[in-house]
């Protein structure tokens, strides 16, 4: 009798102990898929969101959004196909600082007069 508690106490234990390890590790990645597109996020050690998009065969599609490890937007991206179309930069203040185009020609953005 005390033989089968123990090894039933011993079971229970090493499970929660497995859950609580597991709990305590940062998420890395959690893909989902939505009619043939994989959604991706992933995120910085410290829990918070470094970035959510979508796949499609494995490329890039759709609008791409990167976040700092404070949680503020650092950039946001459009593709197609894998082809990059368009990108904005933003700063701390939530500013636009810079985009890309689809040539990947640099265009400065003069409005916030910030820097990043």
């Amino acid at each position: 009798m005390f033989v089968k508690i123990y090894s039933s106490f011993f079971a229970l234990s090493l499970k929660i102990l497995v859950l609580g390890f597991a709990l305590s590790l940062p998420i890395v990645g959690i893909a989902q898929q939505d009619m043939g597109k994989e959604n991706i996020k992933k995120f910085h050690t410290n829990g918070k969101l470094k970035e959510k998009g979508s796949l499609k065969s494995g490329q890039k599609t759709g609008i791409w959004v990167y976040y700092h490890a404070e949680g503020w937007m650092e950039k946001k991206e459009k593709y197609k196909e894998g082809v990059l179309i368009w990108a904005v930069f933003y700063n701390a203040r939530h500013q636009i600082t810079k985009s890309i185009d689809r040539n990947g020609n640099e265009i400065p953005f003069k409005g916030c007069n910030c820097k990043n």
